[in-house]
């Protein structure tokens, strides 16, 4: 992300930021009428009354301690922290995300809260999300725009799996689908899969080497090829 786009001074980002909540809060009304749309009208002051009560609480804690103990396990050190919003997000996704252009991770209202397992649930979200802040931070040190093509935006969402998982979960084999009947399984399970390796080696070299050198639609129907040329890159073979 090019920070220059915001002008000079702080009144400029700061402007961006009252325009892009406006917005957003736009689309968090929207989102509400489209939880009552869809019959669920009775849940819904019970999911705001929980979001502002134990989610905004809870997430206002678990971003410091998860990025310290993000920094200690991957041995990073973030640039700086990240905003957050509790609103909807503009893509209607009730899973959280992080909107680049402010820096910021978007925590909307969810009947997933009502889950009992949901600090877990918010947890794991917000390790994803950060995965995200640091390859935007990582982008803007190398100068880079932000993700556009699908092997960009794959290697996007398995770093941001790779922030939550770790060096070694599953899967640990995997196949691109041949018929380019792509899901949002190959997305995030095929991304992890094939930036997990190349991050294991060097999680730094291995993002920019990630970020420099997207696969193409070729390296995505052989991922174990692409892994060892970025491998050998990277240990300067």
């Amino acid at each position: 992300m090019n920070k220059a786009k915001f002008g000079a001074g702080r009144l400029a980002a700061y402007m961006v930021l009252i325009a892009a909540a406006a917005f957003l809060r736009a689309e968090y009304k929207n989102s509400l009428i489209s939880l009552e749309n869809r019959g669920r009208n009775e849940n819904l002051q019970q999911i705001l009354n929980l979001h502002r009560q134990q989610v905004e609480p809870h997430v206002t804690e678990a971003i410091p301690r998860i990025m310290k103990e993000q920094e200690k396990y991957f041995r990073i050190k973030y640039a700086r922290s990240p905003g957050v919003l509790f609103i909807a997000s503009h893509t209607g996704d009730d899973s959280g995300m992080y909107a680049p252009d402010i820096d910021t991770l978007i925590i909307p209202p969810t009947e997933a809260t009502t889950a009992p397992d949901w600090k877990h649930q918010l947890d794991e979200i917000i390790r994803h999300e950060l995965g995200h802040f640091w390859d935007d931070l990582r982008r803007e040190k190398l100068g880079l725009p932000p993700p556009k093509t699908l092997g960009e935006k794959i290697i996007l969402e398995g770093t941001g799996e790779y922030f939550r998982r770790g060096r070694f979960a599953q899967p640990f084999t995997y196949s691109w689908p041949q018929n380019d009947n792509i899901t949002p399984e190959d997305i995030y399970d095929g991304g992890y899969f094939l930036v997990r390796p190349i991050l294991n080696v060097d999680l730094i070299e291995g993002h920019q080497y990630l970020s420099r050198n997207p696969p193409a639609e070729e390296d995505l129907r052989n991922m174990r090829a692409y892994q060892r040329r970025a491998k050998d890159h990277i240990l300067g073979k």
